[in-house]
């Protein structure tokens, strides 16, 4: 039984070696490549999953709001992370009133419609359109229906404060819109298919990524991204970076404002 066996194996080398390389390469790739199809779709299919029922799919969880993917409320105030994002408020922070207000009804949705809209806390805009960061001696055009929602000097891993500030920008009546600067761990993802191109913004290049249906290569989304030379608070060099997860027209011409004239 055993020199069957061994002659069998022999044999097969034998075949083998008079096949190629290429031609045994060319026999398994079709597994190969159906291999790694099937591994795109999966992935395709998880991005626009939403696996919590929480109205948010993965993507926009891990990739754009940093939420659980696994949690309908991330932050436990009673209110789903998807409810919070379509109400402008932060799904990462508590609300001590977020439980009170899903159970108000409609009577005091029509009373809070009718209320002017609340402006982000102490906007910091010394000019009209224009902000200015006193500390890091930078400053940028705001575009017009954009406002400063947050600055911080986060505390870093070790406990210091952060040389540079990370700053938040929005579009007024449509808070979804993101433009975020130095906000760590947001990035353009790269999940095939997709395309990049670098277009000029000013003086400084930003670059586009277009996301793809592997289907029929249609456009099913976009992000921004740009690094800017700068100072940091020491007045040390230091790198600017932008991001926003979008690419719709009034999202791609406030970025390349912003970034454009980032002095």
């Amino acid at each position: 039984m055993k020199t069957k066996l061994f002659f069998l194996v022999a044999l097969l080398i034998i075949v083998f070696m008079a096949a190629g390389c290429g031609d045994v390469i060319e026999f398994f790739f079709p597994f190969m490549q159906d291999s790694e199809e099937k591994e795109i779709e999966e992935r395709e299919r998880l991005m626009s999953s939403d696996t919590d029922n929480d109205g948010l799919t993965y993507w926009e969880e891990t990739q754009q709001y940093s939420t659980d993917p696994d949690d309908p409320d991330t932050d436990d105030d009673g209110m789903s992370d998807g409810d919070e994002v379509a109400l402008g408020r932060d799904p990462l922070v508590p609300d001590s009133d977020a439980s009170e207000t899903t159970t108000r009804g409609n009577a005091e949705e029509e009373t809070e419609d009718e209320e002017e809209p609340e402006l982000p806390a102490d906007p910091v805009q010394p000019e009209e359109d224009k902000y200015v960061s006193v500390e890091c001696g930078f400053s940028f055009t705001l575009p017009e229906g954009w406002v400063i929602q947050s600055e911080d000097f986060y505390e870093t891993s070790g406990g210091s404060k952060a040389k540079r500030p990370m700053i938040v920008i929005v579009k007024s009546n449509d808070p979804q819109k993101v433009i975020s600067i130095n906000v760590p761990q947001t990035h353009c993802m790269q999940v095939d298919p997709y395309t990049t191109k670098n277009e000029p913004a000013g003086s400084q290049t930003m670059m586009v990524y277009t996301y793809l249906n592997a289907t029929d290569n249609s456009e099913i989304g976009g992000c921004l991204t740009a690094e800017v030379p700068g100072k940091d608070i020491d007045g040390n060099a230091t790198t600017y970076r932008f991001v926003s997860q979008f690419k719709d027209q009034a999202t791609y011409s406030a970025f390349g404002q912003i970034v454009g004239s980032f002095r």
